[in-house]
């Protein structure tokens, strides 16, 4: 939109050099600025803008509980909260022994187990074998071990029994929130590429938002 003007504050250095822009004929022009950097970053900014992401993920067996992280570089800034996404984590506890788990919410997830009436976190086989290690009858074998029992799920797929588990503590880490779930564990033999853990929504705090974006 011709004659369209937008006013910036340069961050390439601490000068903060006060940037006036304006498009004409499907072009910028940028003033104000105090060296070539400064239009370089009002043009990225209102054409492509990108940011670096920092946080902190979740660490067990480490000298310290969690790990500042940041992006290799810029990204996109539309991308922001799909990073995010990306740094979903689920950790379960059976007695002394701990997973962490890459994670993600999914709505489409409206399981509940018909005896407890909790929601139904989905995790592999492969993803709570140190947890369970006698997971590994029932792959092989179809023996259920003594913790675990049959619940019968329905997906597009068709109907199939699964095995569940409460496990001791499961503590969620989404998007810088972290808070306990009361839920029942489902293991399938189904992968899902880099997540070992589907997250019902029903697990999420009631006053926290779906994305839990910070």
């Amino acid at each position: 939109m011709d004659g369209l003007e937008r006013r910036l504050v340069c961050i390439v250095c601490p000068k903060g050099c006060r940037l006036r822009a304006r498009q004409e004929e499907g072009r910028w022009t940028v003033e104000g600025n105090g060296c070539p950097r400064g239009e370089a970053y009002a043009l990225q900014e209102l054409t492509a803008p990108t940011r670096v992401l920092t946080t902190t993920v979740r660490l067990t067996g480490g000298a310290h509980p969690r790990l500042p992280v940041k992006t290799v570089g810029a990204i996109p800034k539309e991308r922001l909260f799909d990073a995010m996404e990306a740094l979903r984590q689920v950790e379960l506890t059976v007695g002394e022994h701990s997973v962490l788990l890459p994670a993600m919410v999914d709505t489409g997830n409206l399981l509940r187990d018909p005896i407890t009436g909790l929601p139904v976190l989905v995790v592999p086989f492969r993803a709570v074998r140190v947890l369970l290690p006698e997971i590994a009858r029932w792959v092989q074998h179809q023996e259920l071990p003594p913790r675990m029992r049959l619940i019968s799920v329905r997906t597009a797929a068709g109907s199939s029994l699964l095995p569940v588990f409460r496990p001791d503590s499961c503590r969620l880490y989404l998007n810088g929130h972290s808070c306990d779930a009361d839920v029942v564990v489902a293991v399938t033999g189904q992968e899902y590429g880099g997540i070992q853990a589907l997250v019902p929504l029903a697990a999420l705090p009631e006053k926290a938002p779906v994305s839990l974006e910070e």
